[in-house]
């Protein structure tokens, strides 16, 4: 299934995600993450595997715009659920795609494990300065244990987790 967990901090755009894929009976981890980076874009998609080349694909069309809501407004992601962000006039900007809906967002997540990541993410980033990052820094730290604890709470979710930022 899916764990993708989206957020704005620090008018910085960040965007990790897991890798598991799922046939129904059984789930396994894949190759290719969840999550990329096209330009000044980062997305996030979950769902079907068709979504990222399409959603990715779209953003790559996205060159010269006055405002990234509206940009995104002039494609179809019918079908597609996913995350994307950019830094427009030195604002982070982020927006969730829901079957053609386009609505703008500081903080959400897309999959199964997503509310445990949500949560993990709330605690995390509220304890502070109290909190000890590992090997990554900040927020992309917080980012990659929030999924981490999704990923031992929900048997739908599994390794490795890629991040991306902006």
């Amino acid at each position: 299934m899916t764990c993708i967990l989206a957020a704005i901090y620090d008018n910085h755009v960040y965007i990790g995600g897991e890798r598991s894929a799922s046939d129904r009976s059984s789930i396994l981890p894949m190759s290719r993450p969840k999550v990329g980076r096209v330009g000044e874009w980062i997305y996030g998609w979950s769902d079907n595997f068709e979504h990222s080349p399409n959603i990715a694909n779209a953003l790559t069309y996205i060159v010269d715009y006055k405002d990234p809501y509206e940009a995104l407004k002039e494609f179809n992601f019918k079908k597609m659920h996913g995350v994307v962000g950019t830094i427009y006039e030195d604002q982070a900007m982020l927006f969730e795609i829901d079957d053609n809906s386009i609505i703008p967002v500081y903080l959400t997540g897309l999959g199964s494990g997503s509310f445990y990541a949500l949560g993990a993410y709330k605690a995390l980033i509220g304890i502070g300065n109290i909190y000890i990052p590992g090997e990554l820094a900040g927020v992309d730290q917080i980012i990659y244990d929030s999924i981490s604890i999704a990923i031992d709470l929900s048997p739908s979710c599994l390794g490795p987790i890629d991040i991306v930022h902006i």
